[in-house]
Formats: structure tokens, sequence, C-alpha cells
């Protein structure tokens, strides 16, 4: 994850980082209740 979230001058990218936390959440969501549509805003 570190790779993708920080840029060569080392400061971390917000936009990045939120759609990778966004992403975790919407996968846990799916994994954990299959059978709801959760949607991740």
């Amino acid at each position: 994850m570190e790779d993708e979230v920080i840029d060569g001058d080392g400061v971390p990218d917000l936009e990045r980082i939120n759609a990778w936390v966004k992403g975790v959440i919407a996968e846990f969501a799916q994994t954990m209740y299959p059978g709801l549509n959760v949607r991740v805003a």
C-alpha cells in the first residue's frame, strides 16, 4: 500500500489513500454481507 499512496517526494497522496480505504471497506462489506448491496460513497 505504501508505494501506492506516497509519491516520489515522500508526501502522502490523500486522494489515493481515500480511494484505497473506500476499496477496503467495499471489499469487507461485500465479503461479510454478500446478500446486501452496500455502496461506499
